[in-house]
């Protein structure tokens, strides 16, 4: 096993027995919610707490990925999302229970770390949910400022 996947598997068995993890954004798919560069903590969490908006961390093809859940929805009894990346024009495939890690609760960038979970941010996250890009963004912005 390489060095990436030693890595791999030791955040996502941390995760497993209820740490955070951080890790490093590497993609343009979120862009620009979260940026190439960016630390992000994962915090556990049940599927059954994640609201929509949230940005969660799944597993596919052995690669964590952060996208915003679109829409929760049960599968003969389990819960299921519907995710897509801020920047894409269309969804993932469903996130299940297997291949779910965690929420992404924090971002860490130019020196500042951003909660992902807080009221303002929340608030902008439903704007953009709604098809108001430029104004999350202006949000988003104003949230920065003030910390």
């Amino acid at each position: 096993m390489n060095l990436e996947g030693l890595t791999h598997s030791l955040r996502k068995e941390a995760i497993f027995k209820g740490h955070s993890v951080k890790t490093i954004a590497s993609g343009t798919s979120m862009f620009p919610f979260l940026r190439k560069g960016d630390l992000l903590t994962i915090e556990p969490l049940s599927m059954d707490e994640i609201k929509r908006g949230d940005v969660v961390a799944f597993e596919r093809d052995e690669k964590w990925i952060a996208h915003r859940v679109i829409k929760i929805h049960s599968n003969e009894g389990l819960t299921e999302f519907t995710t897509r990346g801020d920047a894409r024009v269309s969804n993932d495939p469903p996130v299940r229970k297997e291949n779910y890690i965690g929420l992404v609760s924090y971002l860490e960038r130019n020196n500042k770390c951003i909660s992902l979970t807080s009221f303002r941010k929340k608030i902008s996250t439903q704007f953009l949910l709604l098809g108001g890009k430029p104004l999350s963004f202006f949000l988003n912005h104003l949230a920065r400022k003030k910390q």
